[in-house]
């Protein structure tokens, strides 16, 4: 590889640094160059050969050609006032705070991808304004051999947070995302994606979920990087979705920790609402871990990890402790439906893959009018149906739920139907969900329980209703405690291959 140290400095007309080796060959080939053709020379990209090139140093040059694996510009001084800079590689990463980009053009051929980077805090501090001191260009490169590379589009402009020296301090950080983001202050929404660096602490501050509203949805990538969020406090305004984010559209989310959270709530509740999400749509969420997160309470759509998610992929979730989950329903959305469940309230065209939830407490659903549509509620989730335009049906694949608590909903009189079970209220839809390897294990003390003012009652081992293929499928309870949930009897045969076997603790 090529390193230019803090200390170096390079003065020269033209500068060329390579990780790709030259042969014997190559080397007379340039010894006997002319003045100008060596002032065009090209060397050979092999993108299969490792060697990094680093700079962090001082490069005074009117034409800087830098080739490696990976051109990684770390800091320092990057060409002349009016030069031309062109790096090579198949990774490509500019710290925009760090290094002094000089050159009028940058031309950036990242044949894999790569990125420029700011930290949030100076991004703030500049008006939310990226920076327009550099023309950064997607282009290809030709080298010497008339082997072409062809530059990647996918070259993004990346902000950090976590970068203020210690967790409580970086918090401001999280602020000024949120309240760019929600006001939509100048360039944040040009912004591909947003990475932690570092942990951060609230404190217990209250925050404002990200994109709190639907129409400002957040839609893009957030790498946790493995890094965790602790000691929230997250504004539940009646009007907002509610969780960390409130909205999610078209975005990818991964490796964030989340310990510690909970709720403000104002005079009336929010209508869906999450510990990570009230909406997620058409996203794909992975390796996320939720710990004690306090009471969660909504009106409408309420979930232990999100109010609804449709059209999305979950994968590698983990829940451990919720103080409770609770919706109730006082008149605001009479001739609604009502969903509430330990993972998500309401579900559409959504794959679930290795996801657990433990040592939830009471999920419980009172409706105060009648009139109601229909009630829907279980431990994983209430209620899922099938987008007529998603190709996506709705898969359920390794999941556990385990030390939970009572399970209930309490109707007033001339409440339409109630969906529950141990799984979901119901799952509708017209393709057939696929399930496999769900394991529920109901304590001895844990109860499922409703009253009777429902015009009529669905209640099932696995779900209100369903049509499903099963594959190992276990519900551990107490003896007799799941006595009255016979809506879905027709399927008990298939929980297990070898004929039906009542597990029980």
């Amino acid at each position: 590889g090529v390193i230019i140290t803090k200390n170096g400095i390079i003065n020269a007309n033209r500068f060329v640094a390579s990780t790709s080796s030259m042969s014997n060959d190559d080397m007379w080939k340039f010894a006997k160059l002319t003045k100008e053709q060596a002032a065009a020379f090209s060397p050979v990209f092999k993108p299969h050969k490792a060697g990094n090139v680093v700079n962090m140093g001082n490069i005074n040059a009117n034409n800087v050609l830098l080739i490696g694996n990976k051109v990684d510009i770390q800091g320092g001084k990057l060409g002349n006032a009016d030069s031309t800079t062109h790096l090579v590689g198949n990774y490509v990463y500019i710290d925009a705070d760090s290094a002094k980009l000089n050159s009028n053009k940058i031309n950036v051929t990242a044949v894999e991808g790569g990125y420029t980077q700011r930290q949030m805090i100076n991004f703030a501090n500049d008006g939310y304004k990226f920076g327009n001191n550099v023309n950064i260009q997607n282009t290809n490169y030709t080298d010497t051999t008339n082997t072409t590379h062809i530059g990647n589009s996918n070259f993004k402009k990346t902000l950090t947070m976590g970068n203020m020296g210690n967790e409580k301090d970086n918090a401001i950080e999280w602020w000024h995302f949120a309240k760019g983001w929600n006001e939509g202050l100048d360039n944040i929404k040009e912004i591909d994606e947003f990475k932690l660096v570092g942990d951060i602490d609230f404190n217990g501050m209250t925050i404002d979920p990200i994109a709190y509203d639907y129409n400002n949805a957040f839609n893009k990538t957030f790498n946790g990087n493995g890094y965790t969020l602790k000691n929230i406090t997250i504004n539940a305004n009646e009007d907002y979705n509610v969780g960390l984010f409130g909205a999610i559209k078209d975005a990818k989310i991964d490796n964030i920790n989340i310990d510690s959270v909970d709720f403000k709530y104002n005079h009336s509740l929010p209508n869906r609402i999450g510990a990570f999400a009230g909406h997620i749509g058409n996203s794909s969420i992975s390796n996320i871990s939720l710990s004690n997160i306090g009471m969660i309470n909504g009106i409408r759509i309420v979930g232990g990890f999100s109010g609804n998610v449709a059209d999305s992929f979950i994968s590698n979730i983990k829940i451990d402790k919720i103080e409770g989950i609770n919706a109730t329903n006082e008149g605001k959305f009479a001739s609604n439906a009502i969903g509430v469940g330990g993972f998500t309230g309401m579900g559409a065209s959504t794959s679930y893959n290795n996801v657990i939830l433990k040592n939830i407490g009471n999920i419980s659903l009172t409706n105060k009018i009648g009139e109601v549509y229909t009630t829907y509620i279980g431990y994983f989730l209430g209620r899922s149906d099938q987008l007529s335009a998603s190709k996506n049906a709705n898969e359920f694949r390794n999941i556990a739920i385990y030390n939970v608590g009572n399970l209930s909903a309490t109707g007033t009189w001339r409440n339409d139907s109630l969906y529950i079970g141990a799984f979901a209220g119901a799952l509708h839809g017209s393709k057939k969900d696929d399930m496999e390897n769900i394991f529920i294990f109901l304590s001895n003390n844990s109860k499922i329980s409703y009253n009777k003012n429902f015009r009529s009652t669905y209640f099932g081992n696995l779900a209100g209703v369903f049509i499903a293929n099963l594959n190992n499928i276990h519900i551990y309870n107490k003896e007799g405690s799941l006595t009255n949930a016979t809506a879905d009897q027709a399927y008990w045969n298939d929980f297990n291959k070898n004929g039906y076997v009542s597990d029980k603790i």
